[in-house]
């Protein structure tokens, strides 16, 4: 390979050139081909971080942007907050920060003061991004396409595209095209974990916004501090090895494939590789929407658990999905 391990002392670095850098140059490549020429670009936070930098660089005419579009804002701000079974223990503590009580009854007795603070709050949001008509947006995994929701609430008349890394449902509402689009149950997390590790930011989960439309990021706890420590590495390990492809073959595609990069990432993560087995396995990785249960980023017995219990719930996703399709 281009590097070894033994090039540098910095594991993370090699780790993202040799693993997280033909990972994002191929999904990139993916995006590539599937927007239009004027189409302006954005890359949702925080899995764009890294995305947008590196597509910067392979095509530095594109009109791209970094946008916050966390699946909270939906519920905020977005149009179709009430399709959320809960909304109202989220709006209302949010815009709310001392209420005790009942937060449905609240939300009832002053609908009209809430609506007000979430139009504003929307108004912030919107004012911070300029004015697009074509709009291809670039995000990591989708089940529900939220980002794209939010994005639509934002641009009513654009034209708007999706082009996700992994999507597990489909919604003809929302156009969009999948690298890979997942069909099966998932026994072992190891390289879906990895994949999201490789495609995401140094920066903590994002809370909400502020009132003038700024994210506000949750409290860094230390098993993100132990990622964010090493980040940078991460960013430009991925970056250096995009520009060396760029150096070396210019505009033109390798296409290696979602299976070929997914079995690429697997010798990373093989238990033949044991120096970096040791280091994954001590890197957190949150599991819960709320960031708030961590766990090491490939297996580990102590972590026999989580394992079990994702595969139950993503064997329900998969037969929900099988009588939907079958529908």
């Amino acid at each position: 390979m281009i590097h070894s391990f033994e090039k540098t002392d910095d594991f993370w670095y090699e780790a993202a050139f040799r693993f997280g850098g033909p990972l994002a140059k191929d999904y990139l490549d993916f995006v590539d081909k599937n927007r239009k020429e004027d189409d302006s670009i954005f890359f949702i936070a925080r899995d764009g971080y890294n995305l947008k930098q590196i597509f910067d660089q392979m095509y530095p005419s594109a009109r791209t942007e970094y946008v916050y579009a966390p699946r909270k804002l939906n519920v905020l701000i977005g149009s179709k907050y009430k399709k959320h079974k809960k909304y109202q223990e989220i709006i209302v503590p949010y815009l709310y920060p001392d209420f005790e009580g009942d937060p449905y009854e609240f939300f009832e007795k002053n609908k009209k003061e809430i609506l007000k603070k979430r139009k504003e709050l929307f108004n912030a949001y919107a004012s911070r991004l300029g004015d697009h008509d074509k709009i291809c947006l670039v995000d990591v995994t989708t089940m529900k396409y939220s980002s794209q929701k939010l994005i639509s609430d934002l641009y009513p008349e654009a034209d708007i595209h999706g082009v996700y890394y992994t999507i597990l449902d489909d919604d003809p509402e929302y156009p969009h095209d999948g690298y890979h689009v997942r069909d099966k149950v998932v026994k072992l997390w190891d390289n879906i974990n990895l994949t999201e590790f490789f495609l995401t930011s140094p920066e903590a989960p994002i809370e909400g916004i502020d009132s003038e439309g700024k994210p506000i990021f949750k409290e860094i706890c230390d098993e993100q501090r132990q990622r964010l420590d090493i980040y940078d590495s991460i960013t430009q390990g991925e970056i250096d090895y995009c520009g060396l492809m760029i150096n070396i073959f210019g505009e033109e595609r390798l296409d290696f494939g979602y299976r070929n990069i997914r079995d690429w990432l697997k010798v990373l993560s093989s238990p033949l590789n044991s120096r970096s087995r040791r280091y994954l396995a001590e890197m957190k990785w949150p599991v819960d929407a709320s960031h708030e249960k961590y766990v090491g980023m490939v297996y580990h017995p102590r972590d026999t658990w989580y394992h079990l219990r994702k595969t139950v719930l993503d064997s329900m996703w998969y037969i929900s999905k099988r009588l939907k399709d079958e529908d």
